[in-house]
């Protein structure tokens, strides 16, 4: 997958999964008029920006999973706190702040859950191909 497509796919995935939590969250707060059109454009601005924080930080050599996840979990929050702060998304006391970081673990988590299943299918069809050509006894 192109770098471009990668990262925008992320992007929507993240803004995506970030916009069924707000709603969920309103909902159970009781906010019947649902959300701002202003706040869905700047949640994406936000998203945006993380994967161009995320793209520049992927160029950082990292051997293992949990020290990529580590510098990811901390781009998002690079990204994310002082927005979200600006923007006026909430305020700075500590059980927010905990509350936010939460669901920047579980959208977080969620993109990585999509990612694996994506590559998992697209693994699975590279596969087939590869049997399909062999037995028709085709050369790469």
């Amino acid at each position: 997958m192109s770098t471009f497509k990668q990262y925008f796919t992320y992007d929507c995935i993240s803004y995506t999964i970030l916009m069924m939590i707000e709603c969920t969250l309103a909902s159970v707060q009781g906010h019947r008029e649902g959300i701002d059109a202003n706040v869905a454009i700047q949640m994406f601005l936000m998203t945006s920006l993380i994967s161009v924080v995320m793209f520049l930080t992927d160029k950082i050599q990292v051997a293992s999973f949990p020290l990529r996840a580590l510098i990811d979990v901390a781009d998002i929050a690079l990204v994310v706190y002082p927005l979200g702060l600006w923007w006026g998304f909430f305020e700075a006391d500590a059980s927010t702040l905990v509350g936010i970081f939460l669901v920047i673990l579980t959208v977080y988590a969620g993109v990585v859950g999509v990612s694996l299943i994506r590559a998992k299918s697209d693994e699975g069809k590279i596969n087939r191909e590869l049997r399909a050509r062999r037995e028709r006894g085709e050369k790469r």
